[in-house]
């Protein structure tokens, strides 16, 4: 190893806004069962539906310690011109703004849309895949495979800017071939960033994340020991606080309890053996749940999630959730 490596690391939630959000501001904002259809709500006017302009991203406090920012692939924090990324302090972006269902080019007529077998993979598979890559604001055509034209995008932003105040190794500063006891989260990326670039972080609002600068240059080594972690997304809850993670649901009802220690991949719930450790971690998790804000749009609908990923034939006694989005 190069660097240290951590030994538990997580990423702040499920895929798509919110973990976008939370790495780049720092804050915690099978069968297939027919998903739910939630009760229409007014979607929130473009240029309010995505990342509020009130929030401080990660590139503009880097930008002004004289760092070119790039961001490549999928941004997924609005998708308004006043929302881009190169005006949230990005200097560059090649990507696409919005999820899987933005690949092609909104105003192509030769795009349908179809419903196939495997409409979950191949839905994203039509013959314009290539075509919806923008740069800077316009769309421009690929001429390779999507992961390929991504990756030499980012490849040739690092070889552009190398000059520039940059870091990918930092082998004066970094311990190598050490492992970080203790949890890490994407949370910590912004204040770590920062910190590391010589910068202050915006001291008007309050951040979850923490600066692991001095746990990774071995200053503070135990420094990541003991830290509580939160996970909020409509109806599904967690806390994870030193070694257990406690787990929530509404539909269905259930709650789970799992000893990270002995059980690191969540496989086996002991919350009927400890409903004293499930009760001490619930109020905790409502003491923080009590500072935060409600969701600033609702989901549009729930689909089952089968715990154990069957492809097929799963009754309603296989474990399962209801995922909304």
């Amino acid at each position: 190893m190069t660097g240290r490596n951590f030994s538990r690391f997580g990423f702040e939630w499920l895929p798509n806004l919110p973990g976008f959000v939370r790495a780049r501001d720092g804050a915690y904002v099978k069968e297939e069962h027919p998903p739910v259809v939630l009760p229409a709500t007014d979607p929130p006017p473009p240029e309010k539906n995505g990342l509020p302009l009130s929030e401080i991203t990660m590139a503009e406090v880097l930008k002004a310690q004289g760092y070119h920012n790039g961001i490549v692939g999928k941004w997924h924090l609005g998708t308004s011109p006043v929302l881009a990324p190169t005006q949230r302090g990005f200097g560059e972006f090649v990507g696409f703004p919005g999820g899987a269902a933005m690949f092609a080019k909104a105003d192509d007529p030769t795009v349908k849309t179809v419903l196939l077998p495997w409409s979950g993979i191949d839905g994203y598979l039509y013959a314009n895949l290539t075509t919806n890559i923008w740069r800077d604001g316009k769309p421009v055509p690929a001429k390779k495979y999507m992961t390929e034209e991504l990756g030499d995008e980012a490849v040739g932003f690092i070889d552009r800017n190398k000059a520039k105040p940059f870091f990918m190794q930092w082998p004066a500063k970094v311990m190598p071939g050490t492992i970080l006891p203790g949890v890490a989260s994407s949370l910590d990326f912004f204040p770590t960033f920062v910190a590391a670039a010589g910068g202050t972080m915006p001291a008007d609002r309050e951040y979850d994340g923490m600066n692991i600068l001095p746990a990774l240059t071995g200053e503070a080594p135990d420094s990541l020991l003991n830290r509580t972690f939160y996970w909020r997304k409509e109806d599904y809850r967690a806390i994870r606080h030193g070694d257990w993670k406690r787990q929530t649901a509404k539909y269905p009802d259930r709650v789970w309890l799992f000893d990270l220690a002995t059980d690191p991949a969540e496989h086996f719930s002991v919350a009927g053996k400890f409903p004293e450790k499930v009760k001490e971690l619930q109020t905790i998790y409502a003491t923080q749940e009590a500072k935060y804000l409600p969701p600033a749009w609702a989901a549009t609908a729930r689909s089952r999630i089968d715990i154990d990923g069957y492809l097929e034939g799963a009754g309603d006694d296989v474990e399962h959730i209801y995922w909304a989005n």
